[in-house]
């Protein structure tokens, strides 16, 4: 089990035999319906909902790695 740095506590790695998973604790924003046409509103609205998204994954994460290590 590995949280790598560059996820930001937002996912981690798991290994079983030698299948690699990796995890993430939120919706990745390349799976989100893309804005058409993009105008000033929408771009700032959709910015603030990545970043909200991105604190919800660093608390899960942080959560996790904290139960996992047995703290």
């Amino acid at each position: 089990m590995d949280f790598p740095w560059y996820y930001l506590s937002g996912g981690l790695k798991l290994r079983s035999g030698t299948h690699e998973y990796r995890l993430s604790f939120g919706q990745p924003s390349n799976t989100r319906m893309p804005v058409d046409k993009p105008k000033p509103l929408k771009a700032a609205t959709r910015a603030f909902e990545e970043f909200s998204e991105v604190v919800k994954m660093r608390r899960v994460g942080k959560a996790w790695q904290e139960a996992l290590s047995g703290r």
